[in-house]
């Protein structure tokens, strides 16, 4: 009985430690997800540039 008890007991003490991961896990994906789409923001207004660049040039 008590190793039971004591299983379960360690058992919920990892919870809070898996939720922060967790957590921690969701903020760094849309944290990246983020900077991600100022990449692309960016390196579509490049292309854009470099067209109209090779444009004025020819």
């Amino acid at each position: 009985m008590n190793k039971t008890k004591g299983c379960l007991i360690a058992n919920f003490a990892t919870v809070p430690d898996n939720l922060l991961y967790h957590r921690l896990s969701l903020l760094a994906a849309q944290i990246l997800a983020m900077a991600f789409q100022e990449v692309r923001a960016i390196r579509m207004a490049l292309e854009s540039l470099v067209k109209e660049l090779s444009r004025e040039h020819r």
